[in-house]
């Protein structure tokens, strides 16, 4: 199985190498031979290529089974400056959806006692959606993208 690792910004830093360990783990249980692919996105992949969907890591992810991916956008990249934007992952991929677990443990204080529930919620629209959301002629970055084109 060929996975890849896209660290992303901010906190993707800190949570992909840390879900990699827990995927290692269950495969090495399961007997599951993974092939590990570390490719830039986000800052790492503008400061790499000048593009934070670099074309190598755009091509690359078409050839794997599956990949990790941090969040990424950053509140200190550049305005006013189109190749800081956020990369269209979702639309390049078809993808519409993020799967959240959610689950109760009962070393966790928690008003809910035996919670185990999967949220699937749709990313179309909105901040999380594809650039078209973008308002025309602006590129004000991930912290200030618009539901809708702006009038």
């Amino acid at each position: 199985m060929k996975i890849g690792v896209l660290l992303g910004d901010d906190i993707g830093l800190e949570i992909v190498p840390e879900t990699v360990k827990v995927m290692k783990a269950a495969a090495s249980r399961s007997g599951v031979a993974i092939d590990w692919h570390r490719l830039p996105i986000g800052k790492a992949g503008h400061e790499l290529e000048g593009n934070t969907l670099p074309p190598s890591t755009e091509a690359a992810l078409r050839k794997l089974d599956g990949w990790i991916m941090g969040p990424i956008g950053h509140a200190a990249y550049p305005r006013n400056d189109p190749t800081w934007v956020m990369p269209p992952v979702r639309k390049k991929y078809e993808l519409f959806g993020a799967i959240r677990p959610s689950r109760s443990y009962p070393s966790v204080k928690s008003i809910h006692k035996d919670v185990d529930i999967v949220f699937l919620r749709e990313l179309s629209e909105g901040m999380l959606g594809w650039e078209r959301w973008w308002p025309a002629g602006r590129n004000s970055g991930p912290t200030t993208t618009l539901p809708s084109p702006c009038a």
